[in-house]
């Protein structure tokens, strides 16, 4: 393993860490406690079945591409710049974050209003009321499964801006009104599983998300 990719593996654990305090007691474990993996969601005979689960715009959507920066202007011997078209998450036991390579990190919650959500670049400042897990994560022989169970969530849930997309991704949350979710109509949205892949790089997937 890389030197950087052991920087970044230790700094993202204590990003996972300060999660795991500020969230509290940490009640079960379902993996070990450092695992790094890609989202797609799961619902067949629906548009977004097996279509991948991207950061875009502090949100997760399906139907929408990775949104990343890098600078492209600075000298190379400082900052090396991923890809940057991957969404990696890192899950830390209760906690999780995004796989970028940003200072400080960015923390993966789910807001009030049940939207799936990420911190700012330099950062773990999150909006009032925002859920901080649990997020739990089963390993099988061929998948994993990412899931929240915070707030009597009872799944995910895919909320479209039109019919045909794109979906926002939200948690099945308690008190989910239609003024919650882009196109105001609860009913539209669709229940999936977010199965995980894991992402198994040297380096990580962006610098940092947006």
């Amino acid at each position: 393993m890389s030197p950087s990719r052991i920087t970044r593996l230790v700094f993202n654990f204590v990003v996972l860490q300060v999660v795991n305090i500020l969230a509290g007691p940490i009640v079960s474990r379902q993996v070990g406690l450092y695992q790094t993996f890609t989202l797609v969601a799961s619902h067949s005979t629906s548009p977004i079945h097996f279509q991948p689960i991207n950061a875009n715009n502090l949100t997760f959507w399906i139907g929408k591409p990775t949104s990343s920066f890098c600078f492209d202007d600075v000298d190379s011997t400082l900052i090396q710049c991923p890809q940057g078209n991957i969404t990696a998450l890192d899950y830390g036991g209760y906690g999780a974050a995004l796989n970028s390579q940003v200072p400080a990190g960015q923390a993966v919650f789910v807001a009030s209003n049940g939207a799936l959500g990420f911190t700012r670049p330099h950062g773990l400042y999150y909006p009032d009321g925002a859920f901080t897990g649990p997020f739990n994560l089963d390993i099988t022989d061929s998948f994993g499964l990412f899931t929240f169970t915070g707030d009597g969530s009872t799944g995910w849930l895919a909320c479209p801006i039109r019919e045909q997309g794109p979906w926002q991704v939200f948690a099945a949350i308690e008190g989910l009104g239609d003024g919650d979710v882009p196109g105001g109509c609860v009913e539209e949205c669709i229940g999936f599983s977010a199965l995980t892949s894991v992402y198994d790089s040297e380096e990580p997937a962006v610098f940092q998300y947006e």
